[in-house]
């Protein structure tokens, strides 16, 4: 199957709830949901979230309209993306929407809660799995990843054995190996396990607890799509509930619900192969 084609900007919505925000109601507004040095994201009237700023990354955008078009989950409505060539800023225009984070809320969630989640998280997952997959693992267009960790050797791929070696070399470059891990032992046991799993599927890329939310009227939305791509299907665990990511294990075990047991076991190995090079603890293996 060829590479989907890039999906072009600027981008503006056929319809729209309210005429679209102007630049001024934009960088003016003060209901401030996050910023950074680069990157701000604001409310504007009822109906608008909008990013904005010299970090925003229009592929998002290009995402939010390819899962719309070839998936029946549920995301912000997409209605403008464009750049702003007098202030040189990227502006995505989205459907606001109500709700919160699993992860603001996810103290107050009971078991039964959280199985719930879990249940209807697996479905979204399964629909965006079967999204055809290119025969690459990038970005739409056969593009390299918009993901910073990716940013040194950023593919496109061609074999999933590439996106391993590569993920290998970014992961475990940051310090010297003081305590002579040795890496291709781990490598060698982590090929063996992701032989089944080793496929280009359509994946989220950043799926944490703060990017799922929970509507005023208890529906399920996933939001910040710039790192989506075709990645490994075990990618999106590593992602989710890595051992690097602060995050209880309660929320590793709805992961293993809605992405599957089976895609836990590349993670746990990483994992263990980082606590033995970085901190020098034997694995439990």
């Amino acid at each position: 199957m060829d590479a989907y084609d890039t999906i072009m900007m600027p981008y503006y919505a056929s319809r729209v709830p309210a005429p679209l925000p102007t630049l001024a109601e934009i960088v003016l507004s003060r209901d401030i949901i996050g910023r950074d040095d680069h990157r701000t994201i604001v409310r504007v009237g009822r109906h608008f979230l909008v990013k904005y700023g010299t970090d925003v990354d229009l592929n998002e955008a290009a995402n939010m309209l390819f899962v719309r078009a070839n998936c029946d989950i549920r995301i912000p409505k997409l209605y403008a993306a464009y750049r702003e060539h007098s202030m040189g800023l990227n502006i995505i225009i989205m459907e606001f929407i109500r709700g919160q984070t699993i992860r603001s809320i996810f103290d107050r969630l009971r078991r039964r809660d959280r199985e719930d989640i879990a249940e209807r998280l697996r479905t979204y997952m399964r629909r965006l799995r079967r999204i055809p997959a290119g025969n690459f693992y990038g970005s739409l267009g056969n593009r390299p990843y918009s993901n910073p960790f990716w940013e040194d050797i950023p593919g496109p791929f061609n074999l999933g054995t590439e996106v391993s070696d590569a993920y290998f070399h970014l992961e475990f470059r940051r310090e010297p190996n003081l305590y002579r891990v040795n890496l291709a032992a781990y490598r060698d046991v982590f090929d063996r396990i992701t032989r089944d799993l080793d496929y280009p599927v359509f994946s989220h890329g950043d799926l944490h607890w703060s990017n799922i939310l929970i509507t005023d009227n208890d529906r399920i939305v996933i939001i910040d799509w710039e790192r989506a791509a075709f990645y490994p299907a075990y990618y999106e665990y590593l992602v989710t509930a890595g051992r690097n990511h602060h995050i209880p294990e309660r929320w590793r075990e709805m992961a293993r619900i809605f992405l599957g047991e089976n895609h836990a076991a590349p993670t746990e190995l990483l994992d263990e192969a980082g606590a033995a090079y970085y901190e020098g603890r034997q694995p439990r293996r």
